[in-house]
């Protein structure tokens, strides 16, 4: 008998220990993303020398060309890459695959950091391709680990606390990498990238075992019978309509911050840096300004994360990122870019703390990782059109008031797609603006809102409809 209750007070002692390892859980998970994070941007903060290093390796090749390839071959394959990843995370573990990921990123990295040392243009394409591999699924496997730790009042705290303290590695490399290059060259920020990479990577196999150790199990062999084609497409068709409708919004208003940031540093130089300055100085002066938007994320993310956790409000709020957005946009082109990228790095810690825990809400936990992945893919793929836009506007206008106003349409739009967020939380009682919204109970179901409750809207009635947990959820649409 005593040995049947210590079996039954098993699951309690984990639970417990669980609860108490959690932010141990988040700050390894944090350092798994940090070189990610780290490295991704340095061919932006160090375009001019990379400019340079193309024209030594290939006087025939087109440098700025070759130089978008860097970007574009990380962006273009994570169109499809993370709902692949994310469907392998829902069916193989999140465990497993972060590791998987983490060793890519080093590799491609390493890649990358050897054709810059031995002058191989092939190979650091390559690089990048082989570090895109990892570089968006990673965040799919991470989301899904911390969601298990702290999913219901401080699931937005977590994932804000974790871009944030990822962000900070952003700034670090804003900020270090040219210091770098001056000290010892092109090579030298990017043997540091690889460095950190490979202790990630150290710290992805730490956070798979300690999880292994306090989570549930990972999925069966036996639960493998769901990967069918005709089954993944059924999933996805289950998917809300809240989903899809967030997703967008997520391409949106990343598209008005993540791109921008590819040509800030061109753009502050010729629009309102010194002439006189050398090319080093300015680029120097770009990167720290560069840099602001990013700490200013890294310190508000946690906090808005929490706002979100204690008051809810989660549509209200991204509605009020556009809207900074678009005043952030339209000042670029009246005011030194010194206080408009502080509300840049305001609206981006708003949207950024919200729009990935918010998924978690209207998508059943057992096709989160799926969730993500389709998320993550669609932005993406904006991630991937936008950089040609832009070069198209700037190549054939040679202004950049047009790419500016690009940035606003972007701006406009994502303000118009938060407003249709606002209508399927209203119309599918979400509860996306309250604290604690119903968690889906049945995946998979759907059904019609109540005739009473379109009755109700027709009439335009504010009386309230009693539901169940299935129209509250979104999860499951009108039938036609």
């Amino acid at each position: 008998m005593k040995k049947a209750d210590q079996l039954a007070a098993a699951p309690a002692r984990k639970d417990l220990l669980r609860r108490r390892l959690r932010f141990v859980i988040l700050l390894i998970a944090c350092l798994v993303l940090f070189s990610d994070y780290y490295c991704i941007d340095i061919p932006a903060v160090l375009k001019s020398a990379f400019l340079s290093q193309i024209g030594v390796m290939d006087a025939n090749a087109n440098a700025e060309y070759i130089f978008d390839l860097f970007y574009s071959v990380y962006s273009f394959p994570n169109i499809v890459l993370p709902f692949l990843g994310g469907l392998l995370v829902d069916r193989l573990g999140d465990r497993v695959m972060t590791i998987v990921f983490s060793l890519l990123l080093t590799a491609g990295q390493l890649l990358f950091q050897y054709g810059a040392s031995a002058g191989n243009i092939a190979a650091m394409i390559a690089g990048r391709l082989v570090f895109g591999l990892g570089g968006e699924s990673i965040n799919i496997t991470v989301m899904t680990i911390l969601y298990r730790y702290f999913k219901g009042s401080e699931l937005a705290f977590a994932q804000g606390l974790n871009v944030s303290l990822a962000r900070i590695s952003t700034v670090l490399s804003y900020n270090l990498s040219p210091l770098l290059l001056a000290d010892a060259g092109l090579p030298q920020p990017l043997k540091t990238g690889a460095l950190l990479c490979a202790i990630s990577s150290t710290f992805a196999i730490l956070l798979a075992l300690i999880d292994s150790k306090l989570a549930p199990s990972e999925p069966s062999p036996e639960g493998s019978n769901s990967s069918s084609f005709g089954s993944l497409v059924n999933q996805c068709r289950n998917l809300p309509k809240a989903f899809w409708a967030i997703c967008t919004v997520t391409m949106t208003l990343y598209l008005t911050v993540l791109p921008f940031n590819q040509i800030a540093s061109t753009f502050f130089i010729e629009r309102w840096l010194p002439k006189d300055n050398t090319t080093e100085v300015n680029e120097e002066l770009a990167a720290r300004l560069m840099s602001i938007p990013f700490i200013i994320s890294a310190v508000l993310f946690p906090f808005v994360g929490l706002l979100v956790d204690k008051f809810g409000r989660r549509v209200n709020l991204l509605l009020q990122a556009g809207i900074l957005l678009l005043a952030t946009h339209i000042s670029f082109m009246f005011f030194y870019p010194a206080v408009p990228l502080i509300f840049l790095g305001l609206s981006y810690s708003l949207f950024g703390a919200i729009v990935w825990p918010t998924v978690a809400y209207i998508v059943q936990e057992s096709a989160l990782g799926t969730a993500y992945g389709i998320q993550t893919s669609v932005q993406n793929l904006g991630l991937t059109l936008a950089p040609m836009a832009i070069g198209f506007i700037r190549t054939y206008t040679q202004n950049f008031n047009y790419v500016i106003a690009f940035f606003i349409a972007l701006a406009i739009i994502s303000i118009a797609l938060v407003r249709q967020v606002e209508d399927l939380n209203f119309r599918y009682r979400l509860g996306l603006n309250e604290v604690h919204p119903k968690k889906p109970e049945v995946p998979g179901s759907e059904v019609t809102l109540s005739a009473a409750a379109k009755l109700d809207s027709a009439k335009g009635k504010e009386k309230p409809v009693e539901t169940n947990d299935e129209e509250r959820t979104g999860l499951l649409q009108p039938t036609s």
